[in-house]
């Protein structure tokens, strides 16, 4: 199925200089400033420029998990349940309109419940893995798309677009991945327009989750420099680009249980008579104050001043 074709997209632009981007064959671009040129692999703009950081043990560990992902975590009758439900929960919070872009895409799974909000008129992905990205081009080519849609290759910390050029972006579990996480979240500040809305969900670090963590980093799901953050190191990154709107903690008993049997199957237990339960305990723990920071993540929703 060929993905909608429509020209109100917000423009692409070299990842090196923020120059304008021509068409130089049907299969390349090249940048108008500086020359660079940029190949298009199947639909899919390749912008990685020559000024990216990139952490390559962390970016192969995404190529190399990308088919667990497809093929258990979001296959899984439980697991797949328990991600949908929290993406859309994720998209709850921000309420999407107008031209909305997630970055660190992956598989593209939040994709598809992005693609039947009414409100968004355009929506865009990025995503740095070449394999992940196979499967979120697969999965909005699967079916009818009622809104234009456009995935590309690129680095969340020099992304490839103008400034001001989205209404609402998403970035789930993308900044622990990121060498500098303080230039991602100023990278998506600076391509949101004034008043617009973005959403993170990253890991939460605290005494509960530092031990499982620890031991996770030394699997091959998990490169050394995976991180996790706390309240303070999350307002510090934001600082003096984004306000903190909304912080909310999520993930107690249901998140190791039911969210990861690429990672760790505990389909020995009941988890289909465990689902609602165990959802219902961890939404209770997340509305007590204090208690809820012992949480697996959080989520937050900031916004760009501005008029």
């Amino acid at each position: 199925m060929a993905k909608v074709i429509d020209a109100s997209f917000p423009t692409l632009v070299c990842p090196d200089c923020y120059g304008t981007l021509d068409s130089l064959t049907p299969t390349s671009l090249r940048c108008r400033d500086c020359g660079n040129e940029y190949e298009d692999h199947d639909g899919i703009a390749q912008l990685v420029g020559s000024k990216s950081e990139i952490n390559f043990s962390e970016l192969q560990i995404q190529d190399e998990v990308s088919a667990l992902y497809e093929n258990v975590r979001y296959t899984e009758e439980t697991s797949l349940q328990y991600h949908h439900d929290a993406l859309l929960d994720v998209s709850k919070l921000a309420n999407p309109s107008g031209d909305v872009l997630e970055v660190g895409c992956g598989n593209g799974s939040f994709l598809e419940i992005l693609a039947s909000q009414k409100k968004i008129q355009t929506l865009s992905a990025i995503d740095l893995s070449s394999e992940m990205l196979k499967y979120a081009d697969a999965r909005m080519r699967s079916s009818e798309r009622g809104i234009p849609w456009r995935i590309t290759r690129g680095d969340a910390e020099r992304l490839p677009y103008q400034n001001a050029s989205y209404d609402c972006v998403f970035a789930r579990g993308l900044l622990h991945h990121l060498p500098n996480p303080k230039k991602g979240a100023s990278e998506i500040a600076r391509i949101l327009r004034p008043g617009g809305t973005a959403v993170f969900v990253d890991p939460y670090r605290n005494f509960v989750s530092a031990v499982p963590r620890l031991i996770s980093r030394r699997t091959s799901h998990f490169d050394t420099d995976h991180k996790n953050f706390s309240i303070r190191e999350v307002r510090r990154i934001f600082a003096g680009s984004l306000k903190v709107e909304t912080v909310n903690f999520w993930g107690y008993i249901a998140y190791p249980l039911l969210g990861f049997p690429d990672f760790i199957n505990f389909n020995w237990l009941p988890l289909r008579k465990l689902y609602r339960p165990l959802v219902s305990f961890d939404n209770m723990v997340s509305r007590i104050p204090l208690l809820n920071r012992l949480s697996w993540g959080i989520t937050v929703k900031v916004v760009k001043s501005g008029s």
